[in-house]
């Protein structure tokens, strides 16, 4: 009997997993010998020399926190702090990008990754798409951050960003 119990519990907890896929929440510092350098990026979008010097070395702490609706993201960085709260179910959520305009975003869970999808503004004032994909690696100990911008739809712009979990 007890084993029957167990195996009800368990295959509970792998369909609770399963459904809700996985827990981002924590608090995420930014590992730069890892991570891919932000600054083709920012050129792309604009921004200063000095902005794109100090990315190269900036420390960034993402702490997020995970509810079975939504994700709160407090990023803190020497060169500015946000905070969001991203609808995990896909409905569109407006906030404003870097150059303080509206952006239209949304995020939802596709198996073990969080997705946002969202728009950019070029330099040269165009918006293209930004698909950002949050994924946890090595037990939940690392989460890679990927963010695809496409600048050239035949050749987008890929940076991938890695965080590591904060004990």
């Amino acid at each position: 009997m007890r084993g029957a119990f167990r195996a009800v519990v368990l295959a509970g907890m792998f369909y609770a997993e399963a459904a809700f896929g996985a827990d981002f929440s924590g608090v995420w510092e930014l590992d730069l010998g890892a991570s891919d350098s932000p600054v083709p990026m920012m050129e792309a979008t604009g921004a200063s020399w000095m902005e794109r010097t100090a990315a190269k070395s900036m420390g960034v702490t993402q702490t997020i926190t995970q509810t079975s609706g939504s994700v709160t993201i407090a990023v803190d960085s020497a060169a500015h702090d946000r905070l969001e709260t991203l609808p995990l179910d896909g409905s569109p959520f407006e906030s404003v990008d870097r150059h303080g305009e509206p952006v239209s975003s949304s995020t939802k869970l596709v198996g073990e990754s969080m997705v946002t999808t969202s728009t950019a503004k070029l330099e040269d004032g165009r918006k293209v798409p930004v698909v950002i994909t949050r994924s946890l690696q090595d037990g939940g100990a690392t989460l890679v951050q990927v963010v695809k911008m496409e600048v050239d739809p035949a050749k987008p712009m890929v940076m991938r960003r890695v965080f590591r979990k904060k004990k």
